[in-house]
C-alpha cells in the first residue's frame, strides 16, 4: 500500500494567494475494503467554517481527511481569502470573495489530483458556502453535496456568535462589555459580509445530484429547509456528536467529533456502491 501524501502549495483566486493543501488517497485496499484509485473514486473537497469556528473545526477536519484518505479518496483543504494562511485581511473580505475562492479551489483540486468527480463536504458556514454556489448553477465535476452541521440562516448564525462573544467578555468582568457593530467572537466582519450574511438563507433550489444532510443534534430550521428543498428523510440524518455550537465551553475547545465523520464516509461509499 502506498500511504497518502500530503502537498501544500499555494494557488491564485482573481488577486488573492490562496493556501491550499492536497492529500493523495492511500493506493491499494482502504479500510472500507475498497479500491483506493483517485480515479474510480469522486475527490472530497473540504469547505470549513470560520472565524472562531474554523480554529474549533481542525482538529475535526483534519481527522475526516485521515479517515477519507485511507479510504481511498483524494482530499483538497484550502483556507479562504482572510483566513488561515491565505492572504488578506478577514475584515475586508465579502462573501463573493469566498465564493470565488471555493470555484478555483475546485478548479486547483482538479488539476492537481486529476479527479473527473467531485463532493462537497461543508462544515457549518463552510456548508452554507458549497449550498450557495451548488445552487448558481451546475458545475459538472460536483456529483455530491455534503452539509455537515449547516448555518440554515445567517442572521441567527451572526446571533449565536455575538451571544457567545458577550459570554466570554462577561465571565470576567462585572460590567456588560461593548462590542463593534461588526464584531462577532473577536473578528471584525466587514459591513459588507454582515450584509450577506444577514441576508443568507441555505437556498432550497440545489443543482447538484446527490445531497446528504447530517447534523449533530435536532433542529426544526433544519428540518424545515430540507423539507421545502425537497430532501428526503432519509437524507436528513441526526447524529448525536459533538456540536453545540451556541455554548461558550464547547466554542473555546476543539470539535471531538468521531459519529459523524464515520456518517460522511459511509454516505460516499453508499453513493460511490449506487453510481
Amino acid at each position: 500500500m502506498v500511504v497518502s501524501e500530503m502537498n501544500p502549495f499555494y494557488f491564485d483566486a482573481e488577486d488573492r494567494r490562496l493556501f491550499g493543501i492536497y492529500h493523495s488517497p492511500d493506493e491499494g485496499d482502504g479500510d472500507d475494503g475498497s479500491a483506493g484509485a483517485s480515479g474510480v473514486k469522486p475527490g472530497i473537497l473540504l469547505c470549513s467554517p470560520v472565524a472562531q469556528e474554523y480554529m474549533r473545526c481542525h482538529w475535526a477536519l483534519r481527522k475526516l481527511t485521515q479517515l477519507l484518505t485511507r479510504s481511498g479518496y483524494a482530499v483538497f483543504r484550502f483556507d479562504y481569502s482572510g483566513t488561515g494562511d491565505s492572504s488578506g485581511e478577514f475584515s475586508q473580505v465579502t462573501w463573493e470573495n469566498w465564493k470565488t475562492d471555493l470555484r478555483m479551489a475546485l478548479h486547483e483540486f482538479k488539476a492537481v489530483s486529476g479527479v473527473r468527480k467531485v463532493s462537497l463536504v461543508g462544515l457549518r458556514l463552510g456548508a452554507a458556502l458549497a449550498a450557495e454556489v451548488c445552487a448558481e448553477g451546475p458545475i459538472s465535476p460536483i456529483q455530491e453535496l455534503i452539509l455537515w452541521d449547516p448555518v440554515v440562516k445567517g442572521a441567527d448564525y451572526l446571533a449565536q456568535l455575538k451571544k457567545i462573544h458577550l459570554q466570554s467578555l462577561t465571565v470576567s468582568r462585572k460590567s456588560p462589555p461593548t462590542l463593534l457593530p461588526t464584531e462577532s467572537y473577536g473578528y471584525e466582519f466587514s459591513s459588507a459580509l454582515i450584509e450577506s450574511l444577514r441576508k443568507l438563507k441555505l437556498p432550497v433550489d440545489l443543482k447538484v445530484r446527490k445531497i446528504q444532510v447530517i447534523i449533530s443534534e435536532a433542529s426544526p430550521a433544519c428540518a424545515s429547509w430540507a423539507a421545502r428543498a425537497g430532501i428526503p428523510a432519509a437524507q436528513l440524518q441526526v447524529i448525536a456528536d459533538d456540536g453545540q455550537w451556541d455554548e461558550l465551553d464547547k466554542a473555546t475547545g476543539a470539535l471531538l467529533a468521531s459519529k459523524i465523520p464515520q456518517a460522511i464516509l459511509g454516505a460516499l461509499n453508499a453513493r460511490g456502491s449506487n453510481s
